[in-house]
């Protein structure tokens, strides 16, 4: 009988300039997914754990997932998520989602409940009321936050095809999990509420897979965040895992692929690797990335480039 993994898990709330002071608001959102999806761990399935995770973060406003996420230009919710598992390379992926509390457990029932890996549309309203999914009011999913940041950029050029440097910078909000379950099977989950004042329609890469999130047990498994497009140029999480399957460790990986992006295309973006050895890496470009870990039921956390803070043992 083969022996049992070592359960790990890696979180993030997505890479950005996150603004000095903010450490507070995200430090305890980030340890909460992490001890919530650790926890799940212990008897559970690494798919089980990403889920859990994802959805304390999507039901977080301080993050752009589920009641956090950003406003389009329209003022609406436009939500994106996927889940993938690394055994059988199955994942369920949603777009463009409105009034679902939770789209990574939507994305979940695409992945278990179809032979397809992303519905959109018509044919995921339908899919939504044929499994009697509950609907939440959009109005109860918007945030203030959201709505404030909205505001702010009402009559500023900011909205603007040609104001693109603040997008740059500020506007990477994604939440994201990767976990390892004591079977050795990776699952990874990507979820997301897009860019503030983004065109009606627009989808990034969250839900892409390949781009937002990509696992395989033999290898390991990624959640990027960013800016959609860039990401979505360079197939990140795909990139990342194909240099970790020609030898190069998570974090090696992960950064060779964030500074190729940030050389092609001129963005800065973040990603959580989690290697089939066991090996979680935060690594990112932007000056923040909340992030954190559990490993050996023990929690290390961070926001800026070098932390690794100990949020103490479960």
């Amino acid at each position: 009988m083969a022996s049992e993994v070592t359960p790990v898990i890696i979180v993030h709330g997505g890479a950005g300039d996150i603004a000095e002071g903010r450490e507070g608001a995200v430090y305890p959102g980030i340890q909460e997914a992490a001890r919530e999806g650790y926890k799940i761990l212990q008897d559970g399935t690494a798919l089980d754990a990403v889920e859990r995770a994802v959805c304390c973060l999507e039901d977080n406003p301080q993050f752009n997932a589920g009641y956090g996420s950003k406003l389009n230009a329209a003022g609406e919710l436009e939500m994106d998520a996927i889940v993938m598992e690394g055994k059988s390379l199955k994942s369920g992926a949603v777009s463009c989602v409105r009034d679902i509390k939770n789209p990574i457990k939507l994305a979940r029932t695409v992945l278990e409940k179809t032979e397809h890996d992303f519905l959109i549309g018509k044919g995921l309203e339908a899919f939504i009321d044929e499994h009697g999914l509950t609907r939440t009011p959009p109005s109860e999913l918007i945030s203030e936050r959201a709505i404030n940041l909205l505001e702010s950029m009402k009559g500023t050029d900011y909205l603007s095809e040609v104001k693109r440097e603040v997008r740059k910078q500020t506007e990477h909000d994604t939440v994201g999990a990767v976990a390892l379950d004591r079977f050795g099977n990776i699952a990874c989950g990507t979820s997301t509420g897009g860019l503030t004042g983004q065109r009606v329609g627009r989808v990034g890469d969250s839900p892409l897979i390949g781009c937002g999130a990509y696992c395989d047990n033999a290898v390991g498994g990624v959640s990027t965040t960013g800016i959609g497009e860039a990401i979505m140029r360079i197939a990140m999480a795909a990139r990342i895992i194909l240099y970790m399957e020609h030898g190069m460790t998570g974090e090696a990986a992960a950064k060779k692929a964030l500074e190729m992006m940030k050389e092609r295309t001129g963005y800065k973006s973040g990603a959580i690797v989690l290697g089939a050895d066991g090996q979680p890496s935060p690594v990112f470009t932007t000056s923040g990335l909340p992030w954190a870990s559990v490993k050996n039921g023990r929690i290390s956390y961070g926001v800026r480039k070098g932390d690794i803070l100990d949020g103490g043992s479960m």
